[in-house]
């Protein structure tokens, strides 16, 4: 007797190792249940994501699918398939009619073998209108159920993916009702079904009462959590029985071989693959609306290929993303030592900022600004390059300085902050400013300690200091210095020749030479006299 009647086109296709699709069936009368209407479709658990819901299930009011295959020859692929699945929930959920001992009439699901179009591999399903309480089919295309043409791996598996369309799921970017089992396909590997997909038929099970007035809910003992998808490991060498040691996380292999507990913020920048243990990719952060968020980081990871992942919390979930689009904050993620000079146990004295190995051995506190005149690589405490001023759209941009550092070359680097972020560049492509970087001495005799009288030495160093004030021409090329930091270009490189500049002080050395303090900007520059001429 009908009970209900939809109009709707219902289409199941799947693709094979990369080669086979499918298309729509002819219209037949099948035993199917709406699931529409339930809480599950219209709100689906978390435990059951990336799994999609269909409109439908034939699962019965027991909480089974029973199948009748009689005309089927290859009758061991069909077995093969449900035992996949039965294995997979933990209980008998998928059997023949004879194997239920219930009447032919009575299966949910025909199973036959078909003359499909060429690349079809198999389809569940019909076209046109779709009658409540009959019949549902599944066609196996010849070609796939022929050993010659067709491996017996692949045919089980596209009869394990057909028979999750019967259950009630859709696709998703899995290896049974996606195409990621690929690769283990093409090894003659039968590839596991997910746990987010069993944990969808158990949602079904479970919500077998809305389904069917009366029935009693199933339960199956592979239903898994929120927390079965983390990595709750706690040693810093991942474990070969860790589950998350058993993940690749890209085309060619590459698993996780350290953690660090070193918390922190993280902002998705980008869009990337999302990963979760024992599901693999779940999506992507645009797909799971995480670009431009922020996520608590859990677990820090480092690759065999020596990438960086993090685990991120979201909710009630944990996800694992590769931390190119991205950027982290947090005490773990910047030098916060206060000694002058950097202690071998310190973090910073871990970092490599060249090819040649050079490490920072000192730092100075004396603030001021820093403005980024050209690109060069942003390296952050505990990771590394993290990018570029231009990629981190830093460049031509002024940021406050937290630490100065000297390297083991005598290079000299500053730490700055950016919002919540302490970034680590050259200081080759900056001009700093501040009282740090000024001659502020009011004295005409310049003190041996005095930063003025320490930045030149020898018969180059400053004696005296003349606050008469002019102003002057520079005519030539010159090498341009600022205290506290020592040579910082030329005037051409500045573009200080042939302009009008202000003097503050003059300075004699210990020679009788003469140089100018002069205030360009906010910057205050020493430059020799010899290449200028005064206008006042």
């Amino acid at each position: 007797m009908l009970q209900r009647i939809r109009q709707m086109v219902f289409v199941i296709l799947m693709m094979v190792a990369g080669i086979m699709t499918f298309g729509k069936a002819n219209q037949v009368e099948a035993k199917i249940q709406f699931t529409d209407d339930t809480i599950l479709y219209k709100n689906e658990p978390e435990n059951a994501k990336p799994s999609t819901f269909s409109y439908i299930t034939s699962i019965n009011k027991n909480g089974t699918l029973i199948y009748d295959d009689d005309t089927i020859q290859q009758k061991d692929v069909i077995e093969a398939a449900a035992a996949h699945w039965n294995k997979a929930v933990g209980i008998d959920l998928i059997m023949s009619y004879q194997q239920a001992h219930v009447a032919k009439a009575d299966a949910d699901v025909i199973i036959t073998a078909a003359d499909l179009p060429n690349g079809e591999g198999a389809v569940t399903g019909w076209g046109g209108i779709v009658y409540l309480g009959q019949q549902n089919i599944i066609k196996i295309a010849n070609g796939t159920l022929n050993r010659n043409i067709t491996s017996f791996v692949q045919a089980v598996s596209t009869t394990s993916h057909e028979m999750g369309h019967a259950l009630g799921i859709n696709h998703d970017p899995g290896p049974l009702m996606g195409t990621s089992g690929g690769a283990d396909l093409a090894k003659g590997i039968l590839p596991d079904i997910p746990d987010y997909n069993v944990n969808a038929i158990g949602d079904l099970l479970a919500a077998l009462p809305q389904l069917y007035p009366g029935a009693k809910p199933v339960t199956i003992p592979n239903m898994t959590d929120g927390m079965a998808y983390r990595d709750a490991g706690t040693t810093e060498n991942v474990l070969p029985t860790d589950p998350i040691a058993k993940m690749e996380f890209d085309a060619v292999g590459n698993h996780m071989v350290t953690r660090q507990f070193t918390g922190g913020t993280v902002v998705i920048t980008g869009d990337e693959h999302v990963f979760q243990v024992g599901r693999g990719c779940i999506g992507s952060t645009d797909s799971l609306k995480l670009i431009h968020s922020k996520q608590q980081v859990v677990t820090v990871y480092i690759s065999s290929d020596g990438a960086r992942y993090y685990q991120i919390k979201v909710g009630n979930q944990y996800y694992i993303i590769w931390s190119g689009y991205t950027t982290i904050s947090g005490e773990a993620y910047r030098d916060a030592g206060t000694g002058a000079q950097v202690a071998p146990t310190d973090l910073i004295a871990k970092m490599v900022f060249d090819a040649v190995g050079n490490h920072m051995v000192s730092r100075q506190f004396t603030g001021g600004t820093v403005e980024i005149t050209g690109d060069e690589h942003v390296f952050l405490v505990g990771i590394g390059c993290v990018g570029s001023t231009n990629s981190l759209n830093l460049t031509h941009t002024k940021q406050p300085v937290v630490t100065i550092y000297h390297s083991s070359d005598g290079a000299k680097y500053y730490q700055i902050k950016v919002g919540d972020q302490y970034y680590v560049i050259w200081s080759g492509y900056t001009k700093i400013s501040g009282d740090a970087y000024r001659d502020t001495g009011t004295t005409t005799v310049i003190a041996p300690t005095d930063p003025i009288g320490q930045l030149f030495s020898g018969g180059g160093r400053f004696t005296t200091r003349d606050f008469n004030t002019k102003t002057i021409e520079i005519t030539s090329e010159e090498n341009v210095y600022q205290v506290g930091v020592g040579y910082v270009g030329s005037t051409n490189d500045l573009n200080l020749t042939h302009t009008q500049q202000r003097v503050l002080t003059t300075y004699s050395n210990v020679e009788g030479a003469h140089y100018y303090q002069i205030h360009v900007g906010d910057q205050y520059y020493v430059i020799w006299r010899g290449c200028t001429k005064d206008i006042s």
